[in-house]
């Protein structure tokens, strides 16, 4: 799910339909510093890996 939309849609659909979650995606902000995603590159390869990870 996104980082900066409320998650209680993406939990409400993987509560009806047996669905997990894969966590938290940063399309449009980077985390706070520190974070996994505090620059440009750490955001592309966390979204990357975790979307991967996802579909296995």
């Amino acid at each position: 799910m996104e980082n900066q939309l409320d998650p209680r849609l993406v939990k409400q659909i993987a509560s009806a339909t047996g669905a997990q979650p894969g966590g938290e995606l940063y399309p449009e902000a980077l985390s706070k510093p520190g974070g996994v995603a505090d620059s440009y590159v750490k955001m592309m390869r966390h979204n990357v890996e975790l979307i991967a990870n996802s579909m296995k």
